[in-house]
């Protein structure tokens, strides 16, 4: 998996099965507006998770508890046998 922001400074999340979903800012407002009226501090980003057979993949959303400002994602992966983790800061100052 990965994340990183594209040449127009979009968000993208890329899954295992080489899919790519691309998030501007106004669809990461969206998710953050209903992070609030939700009062909830992280939000599976429901394109990008991957599931086939033992293998899963999901993007979470991570949102400041007091703000409902997302910071980061975390990115899932896991197998039969293991699950990794990573956070990622998102530099939502660049993004457009």
């Amino acid at each position: 998996m990965a994340v990183y922001l594209n040449k127009e400074n979009a968000l993208v999340i890329r899954n295992s099965n080489a899919m790519f979903y691309t998030y501007e800012r106004k669809i990461l407002r969206t998710i953050e507006f209903n992070a609030k009226q939700n009062k909830t501090t992280e939000v599976l980003f429901d394109q990008a998770h991957y599931q086939y057979y033992t293998q899963e993949n999901k993007a979470i959303a991570l949102f400041d508890p007091e703000t409902y400002m997302l910071y980061a994602i975390r990115l899932e992966v896991s197998t039969k046998t293991s699950k990794t983790e990573e956070t990622i800061l998102i530099p939502m100052d660049k993004i457009k």
